[in-house]
């Protein structure tokens, strides 16, 4: 007697996925396999605990070697990823950029590891309007920006694509809106105090949120960060605010610029 035959389910992709009618009859759904905690390098598991540490832990204001991507976690995660999957490495890369969800490694300690650069904020920024910019020097523009009816000022710094000559936004940068710009435009007295005198660096102003305007010194620069902070604690357990990667500083010519431009700037609001 001939022996049974297992049967395997296997799940058929929708037509639209299978591609023209004269396809493979059976296109199979490949599953990404998760990676076990127990699994993750010791690097991993003794990392940050969330994904602002993790963002916070390479740069200062946003500066630093978090900002820019990579780091020894980042590389041991890629190879772990490598090692896993046995396929093509940019397109799993893609299929997990492209999920909401940044714990799908392991947990937190993953989330950690990869911080925003699982997120895009590039492409889900406000659109800019071109004929609403003001060049602050240095790169660095003020645009105005719309996103779901809603309307926004966008500081950022922009960078010259080589291949189509554009200049593109980068990832350096803090959109504000309508209240956020007008309390900074409150400030402004605060602020030109501040670079005028030899004031400590540290000195800020809420605008709102989880957003401030703070001066700062690098390098003997005197300089006005705009930047989201989050929720943290210091070595003794205390509550502290702690600086985010989104965010920009501006050097004084820049801060300038954008005071000299406020009311119009103001205006597109």
């Amino acid at each position: 007697m001939a022996p049974r035959r297992k049967k395997v389910k296997i799940e058929q992709l929708p037509e639209d996925d299978a591609g023209a009618e004269k396809a493979a009859p059976v296109a199979v759904k490949m599953e990404q396999q998760l990676l076990p905690e127990e699994d993750l390098p010791v690097k991993v598991k003794n990392g940050p605990k969330n994904a602002e540490e993790a963002g916070a832990a390479g740069e200062s204001h946003g500066n630093g070697a978090a900002a820019a991507g990579g780091g020894p976690v980042y590389d041991q995660l890629d190879a772990e990823l490598d090692a896993l999957f046995k396929e093509d490495k940019d397109e799993h890369e893609n299929k997990l950029v492209e999920l909401p969800d940044v714990q799908l490694l392991a947990g937190a300690a993953a989330a950690a590891a990869f911080g925003d650069e699982l997120q895009q904020p590039e492409e889900q920024a406000p659109a800019e309007n071109e004929n609403k910019v003001v060049e602050l020097g240095n790169g660095k523009r003020a645009s105005f920006s719309q996103y779901k009816n809603r309307v926004f000022i966008n500081v950022r710094e922009y960078y010259l694509d080589s291949s189509t000559g554009e200049m593109k936004p980068g990832r350096k940068g803090l959109t504000l809106n309508k209240r956020d710009f007008e309390k900074l435009m409150e400030f402004f007295p605060d602020i030109d105090d501040w670079l005028e005198t030899n004031e400590t660096a540290g000195k800020f102003r809420e605008l709102g949120g989880a957003k401030r305007v703070t001066y700062n010194i690098f390098k003997g620069n005197k300089l006005v960060d705009l930047r989201e902070f989050y929720d943290g604690t210091d070595k003794a357990g205390e509550h502290e605010k702690r600086p985010g990667k989104k965010g920009i500083s501006l050097n004084r010519a820049c801060y300038n610029k954008l005071k000299e431009n406020a009311d119009l700037i103001f205006s597109w609001l």
